[in-house]
């Protein structure tokens, strides 16, 4: 698959047939607009965007299942996953591939075994001291 970049937007081609298309918006930080203290920053997070549901995840959903892949820590106020036995260079969203189904649209489909909770159900984040953390629940 190839990517071409122009001006805003990635358009995706697979053959030399546009498959997909992606406009790029540039977010400001909301830290840099609006400085806090250390301590009390919020957490740097992937997305904002609140889940089409109104269904309540308990960390206990996924704790004993992914919890052989890597460890639960306390962040910030909250309980998060740290994935381990990943490169160092890891991030989200590399170790799989992406597929479009009609009644989704395009779904993310993870290679790794802590996946099938991580992408589907709260967001990623990442911090200095910890690295790429995962946070549970409905938001991504």
């Amino acid at each position: 698959m190839k990517r071409v970049l122009a001006q805003n937007a990635v358009r995706l081609m697979l053959g030399g047939v546009t498959v997909g298309l992606l406009t790029v918006v540039e977010i400001p930080n909301p830290v840099a607009l609006n400085p806090v203290a250390p301590n009390t920053a919020p957490l740097s997070l992937v997305s904002e965007a609140r889940a089409a549901t109104d269904v309540s995840i308990s960390i206990s959903t996924f704790y004993d299942e992914l919890d052989s892949h890597g460890d639960w820590v306390s962040y910030r106020g909250a309980t998060v996953f740290v994935p381990v036995d990943v490169p160092d260079d890891w991030r989200p969203y590399t170790i799989g591939h992406w597929v479009y189904t009609e009644q989704y649209g395009w779904l993310w489909v993870s290679d790794e075994p802590f996946g099938w909770a991580t992408y589907h159900y709260g967001r990623w984040g990442y911090a200095d001291d910890i690295g790429w953390y995962w946070v549970p629940g409905t938001r991504w």
